[in-house]
């Protein structure tokens, strides 16, 4: 049996190897797949002008935009992308030109869409202090991306599932106060990069900011469920009591994944049905739900971008159908 320093660094390596997999595992097809639902159901909201704030890995993916309109990279590969939200119809998600300066991120401005893909957000952490840090800083970035949401608008958010099964309500708590949590979305171990240490749960939140003179709706958002403990360990698992009360929005089924030298965590085994498929019926659902207690997008062009008028420097191109990945 190994002693408590023998556990510490097999926790570590292993850690450290999934980090380089992740770093070194293109995920780019996934999250174009994730970013094309996202945007049926931003469209079927009612998102359809005013400004966006998309930042993370592959932030062009979820902003559907050419890569070269990110206007920041960080070492980790982490984008920050600003563009007017362009209208609907064929082509309207195309490269449009340059990047004028008007439309660089600034602090405090405020957006009609946020996305944010998590860093890490389906890696598999064996150290329980490396997964504590990455989780507070998991609760700063979808707090911050609220804040820069105008009300009426919509925060889209890619997390790990700690970020909703943590037992500890209290940032979940401080959304509520900002804005309506429309849904999640759990989506199956691998569903970004089907690698070992790459295969932790993730979710797709969504979170209208409400309107000054709009009550908060009632959500099970809050709290979570207890799960039976695996075996004989004495710990156990929690799941947030929406996937409770909406099991059908876990793209899978539930079970415990063994973890060297720790308790089991939770894991979610893929149906084997097509990803896209099972993710568009969940936010459909979602998106109708929405639409029926009116939480859609807030009246009028609220953040409007002023820019010159331009010549088309190319003919329009349709984009590509949603991209198969093979799930």
């Amino acid at each position: 049996m190994m002693d408590d320093d023998a556990i510490l660094s097999v926790r570590r390596r292993a850690d450290v190897r999934a980090v380089a997999d992740h770093t070194q595992t293109d995920a780019s097809a996934a999250h174009a797949m994730v970013g094309f639902r996202i945007w049926r159901a931003l469209r079927a909201l009612g998102a359809v002008h005013g400004r966006m704030l998309v930042t993370g890995v592959d932030a062009h993916e979820f902003a559907r935009l050419p890569r070269e309109r990110v206007q920041a990279w960080d070492s980790d590969g982490i984008g920050i992308l600003v563009a007017d939200i362009p209208p609907e119809g064929p082509g309207a998600f195309d490269d449009d030109g340059p990047v004028e300066e008007s439309l660089v991120d600034e602090p405090g401005s405020v957006y009609d869409v946020v996305i944010h893909n998590a860093h890490l957000a389906d890696v598999t952490f064996h150290d329980p202090g490396l997964r504590e840090h990455l989780l507070q800083s998991h609760y700063l970035n979808l707090l911050t991306g609220l804040s820069r949401t105008i009300p009426g608008g919509f925060l889209v958010a890619l997390m790990p599932r700690d970020v909703l099964d943590d037992p500890r309500y209290v940032v979940r708590e401080a959304i509520t106060t900002l804005g309506d949590v429309l849904g999640a979305v759990r989506l199956p171990d691998g569903a970004l990069r089907n690698i070992a240490g790459c295969d932790t749960p993730t979710d797709l939140i969504l979170v209208r900011r409400r309107l000054d003179d709009e009550t908060p709706i009632q959500t099970t958002f809050l709290q979570v469920a207890h799960l039976l403990p695996a075996g004989d360990s004495r710990d156990h698992e929690h799941l947030n009591e929406h996937f409770v009360e909406y099991p059908e929005r876990v793209l899978g089924t539930i079970g415990a994944r063994p973890m060297p030298g720790g308790p089991p965590r939770l894991s979610v085994r893929a149906s084997g049905r097509p990803l896209g498929d099972e993710l568009r019926g969940a936010l459909h659902q979602i998106v109708r739900s929405a639409r029926r207690r009116n939480l859609t997008a807030g009246p009028g062009a609220r953040t409007p971008v002023d820019r010159p008028p331009r010549q088309p420097h190319q003919p329009e191109r349709p984009r590509p159908q949603e991209p198969d990945i093979g799930l």
